[in-house]
């Protein structure tokens, strides 16, 4: 009877990339939507700042939801967070 050998090669670099992915991806907030509050704290930005460079470009404002003409604002979070780095890449 024959054995059949077999070499496993694992690429560190890799097992790590993907390992730190999955944990990143667990430690990312499961919201759907934002208020401007909860966008201040994830952006560290001023509410000043945020409304001039953020909330007012269109990428942003396009996902904006009020209930009401005086509503709450509140912005739908996936697609706003990925507007939201959009335009810090252009900075």
């Amino acid at each position: 009877m024959e054995f059949a050998e077999i070499n496993i090669e694992i690429n560190k670099n890799e097992v790590k990339n993907y390992l730190e992915k999955i944990l990143h991806d667990q430690a990312k907030p499961r919201l759907i939507l934002a208020d401007l509050e909860e966008l201040i704290r994830l952006t560290c930005m001023g509410k000043t700042f945020l409304e001039s460079y953020i909330l007012n470009d269109p990428r942003v404002k396009r996902y904006e939801r009020r209930l009401g003409e005086h509503g709450k604002r509140y912005w739908i979070y996936e697609p706003v967070e990925k507007a939201i780095l959009e335009i810090v890449d252009e900075w």
